[in-house]
Order: structure tokens, then sequence, then C-alpha cells
């Protein structure tokens, strides 16, 4: 019969195994300077270089919240299109190192050919293959056609 398995339950939710706000508070306080740059880069402002400052949610319904609310995305919708023309002089910047990048190494890649080809100096390699096809193709030809050639060259 085979062993009977232990199976291991949960306490009840919620229920600390040990004390650990000593643990927490020194962690919390070596990590605050850092906590503290990273919220700033992740929350998003909510004031546009305009200096339009979105309106409070407590005169939701009014005229003037929402002529507030008007000038406050047009100002955001300014800024982001002054982002977008950023962005697009970049992508061109970066398509021109791009098409750069790529010239150069087409004149590499030639100057590598240029000097393998001093390197591999002379060969016989290449006159050999040629000579080797064109006699497999000899050999390949029927019978007939080869009497017929030599009788004409006076074989």
């Amino acid at each position: 019969m085979a062993p009977k398995k232990t199976t291991v339950k949960s306490g009840p939710a919620g229920v600390a195994k040990r004390n650990v706000p000593s643990e927490t508070q020194s962690r919390s306080a070596s990590n605050s300077s850092t906590k503290s740059a990273a919220s700033s880069v992740a929350t998003p402002t909510l004031t546009t270089p305009a200096g339009v400052k979105k309106p409070s949610r407590n005169d939701t319904g009014t005229a003037d919240h929402a002529t507030k609310m008007v000038q406050w995305h047009k100002a955001r919708a300014s800024q982001r299109q002054a982002e977008k023309r950023a962005l697009e002089a970049q992508i061109g910047q970066l398509e021109r190192w791009i098409a750069d990048d790529v010239d150069k190494a087409a004149g590499w890649q030639m100057t590598a050919d240029e000097l393998a080809k001093k390197e591999a100096g002379s060969s016989v390699e290449g006159p050999f293959a040629a000579a080797l096809e064109k006699k497999k193709a000899e050999e390949a030809k029927p019978s007939d056609e080869k009497t017929e050639l030599e009788s004409k060259e006076g074989f």
C-alpha cells in the first residue's frame, strides 16, 4: 500500500507568521530616495508647459469647468503635437543614419571582396571547374554526334 500523502493547509488569511514591521521600516528607509525619484517619473503631470492646470472635479457640471477643460485639452494637444514633431525629426535623423550605415557597409563589403581576390592569388580551381564541366558535357553527348564531330575534324 502506498504511503499516505500529507497536505499542507494554509492558515487563516491575514495572519502574519512573524513580526515584520522592523524589517519593512528599515527597507523603506533605505529606498525612500529611489521611491521618490521613480514615483515622480511614473506619475503623469497634470500641468502642461503652457501653465494651464487641469480643473478640479469639484466644479464638474458648470460652464466655468467646461471652459477650463477646453483650455486644458487644447494646451495638452499642442504639447503633444510639439512632442510628435520632435519625434518625427528624430525619426528622420535615424533614417539618415541607417542609410549612411548601409552605404558604408556596402563599401566595406566591396573592399573585403577586392582584398579577398588579391589574397587568393592565382588559382587553377576556376579554369579546372570550367574544363571539368566542358568534359562532362562532351561525354554526355550521344555517340552518333561524337563520330560525326570526329569525322568532320579528321580523326
